[in-house]
């Protein structure tokens, strides 16, 4: 009897965990969003040393680890370099040189950088949280959305 319970359940496992691959595909995308924000974020306040950025790049490291924590759940294959301002998303890296280009003009445009980030990164997790099914994920992406909206609360203020 005990080993049919674990024949069942160790069947079970696999289709619980598994993901459509949209899923897969915007929890790889986001992990790269929310590094792209965090490295945008550190260059920003290295140049500018406004204190917003340093405190919304440590912010943006937990984001990091939370997706981190869902791919692994998930067993999810992390494409994400290590290395700071580096993408393996072609759209990524081309946002993060545009941004590091504009931020790097002006303090107000840096903050603005910040504004146009967590903007889109609200607007990413919005349709993320729309396509998927998964409990664990949409606490995740429903507590980084929150973060969000206070990070642009944050740069929208140091801008007044």
């Amino acid at each position: 009897m005990k080993k049919l319970i674990l024949l069942v359940l160790a069947a079970l496992v696999p289709a619980a965990f598994a993901l459509t691959t949209v899923d897969s595909a915007n929890l790889v995308f986001l992990k790269q969003e929310e590094k792209m924000a965090r490295d945008v974020y550190q260059v920003l306040h290295a140049k500018w040393g406004h204190p917003t950025f340093a405190a919304i790049s440590v912010s943006e490291q937990r984001h990091i680890d939370s997706v981190t924590g869902l791919l692994k759940r998930y067993g999810i294959k992390d494409p994400t370099p290590a290395a700071p301002g580096v993408f393996t998303i072609p759209e990524l890296q081309a946002l993060y040189d545009q941004l590091i280009a504009e931020g790097t003009k002006s303090l107000q445009d840096a903050l603005e950088v910040g504004v146009l980030i967590e903007e889109t990164d609200i607007d990413d997790l919005q349709r993320m949280l729309e396509t998927t099914r998964e409990r664990p994920i949409s606490r995740v992406l429903t507590n980084l959305q929150r973060g969000s909206y206070n990070h642009l609360e944050a740069f929208t203020r140091s801008l007044e």
